[in-house]
């Protein structure tokens, strides 16, 4: 009787293309560890998931409808698509739910990006909850009465907002300028940082950002001097592009 329910599960795999294709997303999202779950591939999961794609930053998208057109692109990365309702467990299971480090929820209804993230945060209480609401004031009830990492209001920001968050980039500030979203983060130098013993002007030049802040103990220098050398421990405020800043954390480590 065991055999004949694999022979036919294999049938059904063999000859519907639809299930083996499923299945065969599940198998690669199966692979993933400390990976970016994306809920909703509407405008802005869209533009959420070509951030993270461009960050190189490994993810799973959850979309209900996997056969809309917006989703053939990101296919096209080889990004795996789990199909399903993000409110049910075993789907955010199927993405890995439990072995991610970052989820971020992107659909349009406030109250379901809610409940997905509660509904992870039950499986991995520690993960980082990135959600989109709408109501700016309804998000930061929510941010800390639920615990969650982030919330973001559907802006012209939003998209690099989220991408930040989820490559675990701290978002000070986000501006457009002349076209080109900047980002505002800050990092502390860890004692075995390459960073240290260079120059202020140096790690400007040679990274193409701005330090607008440099914290030493209890003093703060705004707009330090171009030869000021760095130190274990300094706290650097940036403004930069979001892959920039995200190298600039991996090295201050």
């Amino acid at each position: 009787g065991i055999l004949s329910f694999g022979i036919a599960d294999f049938g059904a795999l063999l000859f519907n293309r639809q299930l083996r294709g499923e299945a065969w997303q599940v198998a690669v999202a199966e692979t993933y560890r400390n990976h970016v779950v994306l809920v909703g591939l509407g405008h802005l999961g869209f533009r959420v998931a070509r951030a993270l794609h461009e960050l190189d930053v490994p993810f799973v998208c959850i979309q209900l409808d996997p056969t809309a057109a917006i989703v053939s692109a990101v296919s096209d990365w080889r990004v795996p698509i789990v199909a399903g309702d993000a409110l049910k467990k075993d789907v955010l299971l199927k993405a890995g739910i439990d072995r991610a480090a970052t989820l971020v929820v992107a659909t349009r209804d406030d109250m379901m990006n809610l409940q997905i993230a509660i509904q992870a945060r039950s499986i991995k209480p520690d993960i980082r909850t990135i959600v989109r609401m709408f109501d700016d004031d309804f998000s930061r009830e929510m941010c800390g009465a639920f615990g969650i990492t982030a919330a973001f209001s559907a802006s012209a920001l939003a998209a690099p907002a989220f991408a930040a968050a989820a490559a675990d980039v701290d978002v000070v500030q986000q501006v457009a300028v002349d076209g080109q979203v900047l980002t505002m983060s800050a990092i502390t130098l860890a004692p075995a940082s390459p960073l240290i013993g260079r120059t202020i002007g140096q790690i400007e030049t040679d990274y193409d950002l701005s330090i607008v802040l440099q914290r030493r103990g209890k003093s703060a220098d705004l707009h330090p001097a171009n030869d000021k050398l760095l130190a274990a421990a300094d706290e650097l405020t940036l403004f930069a592009d979001v892959p920039t800043l995200q190298r600039l954390k991996r090295m201050a480590e």
